[in-house]
């Protein structure tokens, strides 16, 4: 049985200026937790329903409780049987000398950033750089896009001036605009840094001047439509760039 307590300080956790405070995160689903769990994410906490903890092995030691108590500790309109507690960890930049980076700029909307942490890591991305006012990876909803993908990649908030002064000379820093070169044309070369944009207003002109190849993802015979959706754009440019990576 959980305690008055237990339950508090749970619900506790589902705000997010508390959950920062506390350097904690919720995660909620069988799939989510799971990922964490095979990523290297300690949990302090993990509770499951007895349904899920009979089929599966990696949640043995979690505490079980009742399916009422479930609900009164998640944060999920319909509750799932497993729900875990972490620490939160906040990653470094690593070096831009190889691979393929993103960056990017004044992302707003949970769904689009964890879309793209899910996208990144499917691709083998080497790391996210976030500029400061992008919405931030423990936001619940970005954490429920991820389903789990945010323990396989780094995440790392920071301004693009830090990231200059560790750019070395050979970077390619590539921008996504509707003015650049077609993407089938684009010639890519490792390593490189994407830059991505808020998805209202797109890049700022001091990004976009800051590139030093510009790309568009040309519409397709017959499309319509004013431009793509920021996450759309990551996925398009990330498979667009495996034939180069190395």
């Amino acid at each position: 049985m959980l305690t008055q307590a237990e339950i508090k300080y749970i619900r506790s956790l589902h705000s997010g200026h508390v959950a920062k405070k506390e350097g904690k995160f919720v995660a909620e689903g069988l799939r989510m937790v799971q990922e964490l769990l095979r990523a290297g994410f300690l949990p302090e906490r993990l509770y499951t329903c007895s349904e899920a903890q009979n089929e599966h092995e990696i949640l043995q030691n979690a505490i079980q409780i009742g399916r009422q108590e479930m609900e009164r500790i998640t944060n999920l309109e319909t509750a799932s049987t497993v729900l875990a507690v972490f620490p939160r960890v906040y990653a470094t930049m690593l070096p831009l000398d190889t691979g393929c980076s993103l960056f990017l700029e004044s992302i707003q909307d949970p769904g689009n950033l964890g879309t793209i942490i899910r996208t990144a890591a499917w691709f083998g991305i080497r790391q996210i750089l976030c500029s400061e006012d992008t919405v931030s990876l423990y936001n619940s909803k970005v954490l429920q896009a991820t389903m789990g993908a945010v323990g396989y990649i780094p995440v790392v908030y920071t301004s693009y001036e830090e990231v200059r002064s560790h750019a070395p000379n050979h970077l390619q820093v590539v921008a996504t605009c509707l003015d650049g070169v077609p993407l089938t044309s684009a010639q890519f070369r490792m390593p490189t840094l994407l830059l991505f944009g808020n998805e209202g207003k797109g890049l700022s002109q001091r990004l976009l001047a800051e590139a030093n190849l510009r790309a568009t993802i040309p519409k397709g015979r017959g499309g319509q439509g004013e431009s793509l959706n920021v996450a759309s754009a990551v996925a398009i440019l990330c498979a667009a760039l495996q034939n180069t990576q190395g």
